[in-house]
């Protein structure tokens, strides 16, 4: 078979596949628009449902307003009084209302008044069932069926001022109601539109063309959530449709020009193309483009088509590179992504561990000072302090792997903290691991200098547990690396920050790819029972993310390991003093204190009274705003945990202010961030602390508030 004949044999199974392809890409197309389709319905739904929704929230407003009334009590008392009266025609008259009726608490109507337009709206009553409903749930909003009309209704049993809430005794109801008229649903179907009618059951659409059409059945419920009637909406979207006839345009055009492609190439084949394809389908058979290099001297088409395919090798190879360097990134991002989950999971669990741990160590505290003459007990107590404080570590470290800590942030010269760091080192790592320190340049990073004294230990212990049995050398090197160096080995960092670059590389024992994927991990550990809790390199990953720092490490079995930690440079250098401690003078004062935790209510509440301090305690931040608000004339400072349910510290505290704004008032939680130390700071909270916090801790951070709020108090 000639070459010509094959060729034209190619074309046509090509055809058929361009065929197939434009018939897949007719097919992807149509579930497209019908993607669209359904986009678009979804965004008049919520319209609509917003529409109804304004309608829902003017009834219920109003309801709110009315309802929760001492002159609606006293009307349902006292069911003669004008200006009751008068107050609930308004609604009729000045809210565009249909029907205004006040029940008593037994559901006996005592008033009703109802708009001009409907005067047989008089007729209209609740019964039994509906007031037994009400009385449960307080405040409803429904639809009603009336003839062949629907009211929009708001209910809501009648309450004190006092009584916001609705927690209280109902004295009555109100009944707040507006018919569903036609005018505004022919204004809402012109504006968006729409064609909108009511029926009685949920309409079955089909449409002839479903691509197009979008059909909207809203319920509209009665007081028992029972359907009483559906809100249709029906319209087209013309933009689909033009969508649609565009699509088909384009599919019969792609067609017509393969057609007519076609016919040129078999046309074409016979006099130009045999020999040129012959060379360019070997090149590529073998992947070699220096056999079509004849033809690329050429100026023609198959020139052009020849340096185009020198050209894809080319790319090829570019684009194989590339793809590398995304696989990396790749799993860089995985590896971030789940260091970002564990770390919230982990702040949470310290979190709650603070909790427990402050009132242990709080009612130990309270202990040792009431058992000073028995010796073995003070003795146990002590222990049990020690272990607390050992736990408070633990929680410390954990909450630096989730960065949830406050950092003491400074600039840090490293190699003076490198120096140091090895000093330290040098008594607890036998002889036989030789440090060796390569100092280039004295960078200077924004930090904490006690967690970047913690990344180096932890990482040079675990090149130490590398070479324990054998020995070894731990190289050490500080120097300083433009952001483009460091972005060819860690894609994720910025190319145009300076970063200081610490380098250590062991000769221990290597580790495998399955290890190096799992480096990061808490708890995760090589190293045999009770020599390692596998929070080491979590915690060195919190810290150096938290610097918006990189950590790159290189691996080889039976030959070592090298971790290069990157850390943003800095050109400050001076370092502000530590405020001086003051020790401030007791002043009595009456406290309110508020923790969710029952146990670290009671502690602190004892402790404080023991410091001489009057104490009201509280484990509902909803009741102790109430004592407050009706006590706040002999209330001196307020003290409260952040995060409790239904009103939190910070809530509360803002609310306390607004009764009185010079109250004094400390704050504190299991982690302070800087969302809250921002909200703190907004609201001038006169102290936050960070749990766990001991009685004497908090006995005297109290005084110095008072001190500082309270000045002529003392005496």
């Amino acid at each position: 078979m000639k070459i010509t004949q094959r060729l034209v044999i190619l074309l046509l199974i090509v055809s058929l596949a361009f065929g197939a392809f434009i018939y897949l890409y007719f097919q992807i197309k149509k579930l497209e628009g019908k993607l669209y389709s359904q986009a678009d319905a979804l965004q008049r739904r919520q319209i609509i449902n917003a529409f109804i929704d304004i309608k829902k929230y003017n009834i219920m407003n109003l309801v709110d307003i009315n309802s929760v009334n001492n002159e609606l009590v006293s009307f349902t008392f006292n069911r003669h009084r004008p200006t009751t009266r008068e107050n609930l025609h308004k609604l009729i008259t000045q809210k565009s209302l249909d029907i205004v009726q006040v029940y008593d608490s037994v559901g006996t109507l005592i008033y009703a008044s109802n708009s001009n337009a409907e005067p047989e709206l008089d007729s209209f009553r609740f019964k039994d069932d509906f007031f037994a409903n009400l009385r449960i749930e307080r405040r409803k909003y429904f639809t009603e069926p009336w003839r062949l009309q629907y009211l929009q209704v708001g209910a809501s049993t009648i309450h004190t001022s006092s009584d916001s809430s609705r927690a209280g005794k109902s004295h009555g109801y109100l009944i707040l109601a507006k018919l569903w008229t036609v005018g505004n649903l022919e204004d809402f179907s012109q504006t968006l539109d729409y064609k909108v009618r009511f029926s009685l059951t949920e309409p079955k659409f089909t449409p002839v063309v479903p691509f197009y059409n979008v059909d909207i059945s809203i319920p509209l419920n009665s007081w028992n959530n029972t359907p009483v009637a559906w809100l249709n909406f029906r319209s087209k979207n013309p933009f689909l449709i033009q969508w649609h006839a565009l699509g088909k345009q384009i599919v019969w055009g792609v067609l017509g020009f393969t057609i007519a492609f076609l016919i040129v190439q078999i046309v074409l084949l016979y006099y130009w193309i045999s020999a040129p394809l012959k060379l360019i389908s070997t090149s590529l058979k073998y992947g070699n483009p220096e056999i079509i290099h004849p033809l690329s001297n050429t100026n023609n088409e198959f020139g052009e088509i020849a340096k185009l395919i020198k050209r894809f090798f080319e790319q090829n190879q570019q684009l194989r590179n590339e793809m590398e360097e995304r696989r990396k990134t790749e799993m860089m991002l995985r590896q971030a992504q789940k260091m970002e989950s564990l770390g919230t999971l982990a702040g949470g669990i310290a979190h709650d561990f603070n909790n427990i741990i402050t009132i242990i160590s709080g009612y130990i505290a309270l202990a040792s000072g009431k058992t000073k003459s028995e010796t073995d007990v003070q003795s146990n107590l002590d222990e049990s302090m020690r272990a607390c404080l050992r736990a408070k570590k633990l929680i410390e470290k954990i909450l630096t792997f989730s960065r949830k800590t406050d950092k003491k942030v400074q600039p840090i010269g490293l190699t003076e903290l490198i120096n140091d760091t090895l000093d330290l080192l040098s008594h607890t790592i036998p002889s036989s691991i030789i440090f060796r320190t390569i100092i280039n340049e004295d960078a200077y990073i924004l930090a904490d200098p006690t967690e970047i004294q913690q990344v180096i230990m932890n990482i040079s212990s675990n090149s130490y547990h590398a070479m324990q049995y054998q020995g070894g050398t731990i190289e050490i090197e500080l120097s300083e690396m433009s952001g483009d160096k460091v972005q060819a080995i860690v894609p994720a960092s910025d190319k145009d920050v300076s970063y200081a670059c610490i380098s250590f590389k062991d000769t221990g024992t290597g580790m495998t790819q399955e290890v190096l994927d799992r480096i990061f991990d808490p708890y995760f550990s090589t190293k045999a029972p009770g020599e390692g809790t596998g929070l080491g390199l979590s915690i060195v990953h919190g810290i150096v993310t938290g610097c918006n720092g990189h950590i790159h490490i290189s691996s080889i079995l039976e030959h070592g390991t090298t971790v290069k930690i990157f850390i943003p440079t800095t050109t400050q250098r001076k370092v502000e003093e530590p405020p001086v401690i003051k020790i401030a003078q007791f002043i009595p004062a009456n406290i309110v204190f508020v923790d969710d935790e029952p146990a670290l209510a009671d502690l602190f509440k004892e402790s404080l009274t023991d410091s001489g301090y009057s104490v009201a305690a509280f484990s509902d931040s909803t009741e102790a705003f109430s004592y407050y608000s009706n006590n706040s004339d002999i209330c001196d400072i307020l003290i409260a945990d952040i995060a409790m349910p239904n009103m939190n510290g910070i809530q509360l505290a803002q609310k306390c202010r607004q009764i009185n704004p010079g109250l004094p008032i400390i704050l504190y939680s299991g982690y302070s961030d800087s969302n809250v130390q921002k909200r703190c700071r907004d609201l001038q909270i006169n102290k936050l602390l960070v749990k766990p916090v001991l009685p004497e801790t908090l006995s005297r951070i109290v005084r110095l508030v008072l001190s500082e709020t309270k000045p002529t108090s003392q005496s």
